[in-house]
């Protein structure tokens, strides 16, 4: 990461590290919670909870390494490997209903995983609490590398060069009104009555202006929605 030394962005960087820390936190908070592991759990649903928790401590770990490094890493990681556990982690709330669809070999990049994290995080999160615990959550991971791909038109930032990777986040809850589409981006915006709410979308918007990426947005009243992150990859150090 690379950190502004104006003393504003940095307290903006502060409270967005802070923001996708306490949905982290959450998630582990909920799944150790003293009631719950007291209670007569079955060992299947005790093993899920502990892979949550697994999942959501590995992610913690990433991203608190990647605010405290100011140096480029020098090793590839594999994009699947950051689906899955996200995948792990927001199935907390909506267990079984989180599907997860990759590749079979493996997309690497060369570059610094915790901006992408930030955003599919931050996508999974707002998913989860569109489908609440009835809906469903599908993410999926796909490599443009080679074949021409059409142009698509983003509603934030561009369609990177080849290669790139396409994250797809869709949830089948209540969907966002046309009249809301313009606001979901803006800092503070939120239709949740709980603090530290509305940072989410508006630092995906940042991230992805940021790194150069793309994200489109499909969506229908009562059916669900679904964010396309389009984003570019180092494929060399």
């Amino acid at each position: 990461m690379i950190l502004n030394e104006n003393r504003g962005d940095r307290r903006d960087t502060d409270a967005e590290f802070i923001h996708d820390l306490n949905n982290l936190l959450a998630l582990i908070s909920h799944n150790s919670d003293s009631e719950l592991i007291h209670s007569n759990l079955s060992r299947e649903d005790m093993r899920r909870h502990l892979s949550q928790i697994h999942a959501a401590s590995r992610t913690t770990i990433d991203l608190i390494a990647s605010y405290q490094s100011l140096t480029d890493p020098v090793h590839s990681f594999d994009l699947r490997d950051l689906i899955s556990r996200t995948a792990k982690a927001v199935s907390d709330y909506i267990p079984h209903r989180v599907l997860v669809t990759v590749p079979g070999q493996p997309i690497l990049t060369y570059d610094d995983p915790e901006p992408l994290t930030r955003v599919i995080l931050n996508l999974s999160d707002n998913a989860r609490n569109a489908a609440g615990k009835a809906g469903q959550i599908v993410l999926s991971l796909a490599l443009a590398s080679t074949e021409p791909v059409e142009e698509v038109e983003m509603n934030i930032g561009y369609q990177p060069d080849q290669p790139f990777a396409i994250v797809t986040v869709t949830d089948t809850g209540h969907g966002i009104p046309q009249a809301m589409m313009a606001q979901i981006w803006d800092r503070g915006f939120t239709t949740k009555r709980r603090a530290n709410s509305g940072l989410g979308l508006a630092l995906v918007r940042d991230l992805i202006e940021r790194e150069g990426a793309g994200l489109t947005v499909e969506t229908c009243v009562g059916s669900g929605t679904t964010f396309r992150v389009f984003w570019p990859l180092r494929t060399a150090w």
